[in-house]
């Protein structure tokens, strides 16, 4: 659930059935919570790199999660869309926009791919 007024502010309500027993649980997201298939490795994206910042440079974080999420579970984790909430209201990203997202999102994660398998060179320093 997002909330736009008063104040900005998501709040994560989960439901599991244990048996013939419910839990309910609905708590305050104040930092990076994921949400969909929150067990997709793709998680690791926010868990390990958000940080309080604009809203406007959270977005590019998002794409990567999205992205790299469909790749590795393309049957739960599909297309990209996007909405931006702000204490100005919510506004839903024009589509060239997110489609500009998601380009770069697959180069940001195929130069991370490309980083990681490559050999590393050692460089000679001269004095």
């Amino acid at each position: 659930m997002v909330f736009a007024d008063p104040l900005p502010c998501i709040f994560l309500y989960t439901y599991a059935r244990v048996g013939d027993s419910q839990h309910n649980d609905c708590q305050r997201i104040i930092g990076c919570v994921p949400s969909g298939d929150t067990q997709n490795p793709a998680v690791f994206w926010g868990m390990s790199h958000y940080k309080q910042l604009p809203v406007e440079q959270l977005k590019r974080l998002a794409a990567c999660m999205v992205i790299a999420g469909g790749k590795r579970n393309s049957a739960i984790v599909g297309g990209f869309e996007m909405v931006l909430c702000t204490k100005d209201g919510c506004v839903r990203v024009d589509e060239a926009s997110t489609k500009e997202l998601q380009r770069l999102a697959h180069a940001k994660l195929h130069a991370i791919g490309e980083l990681i398998m490559s050999k590393h060179r050692r460089r000679t320093v001269r004095t």
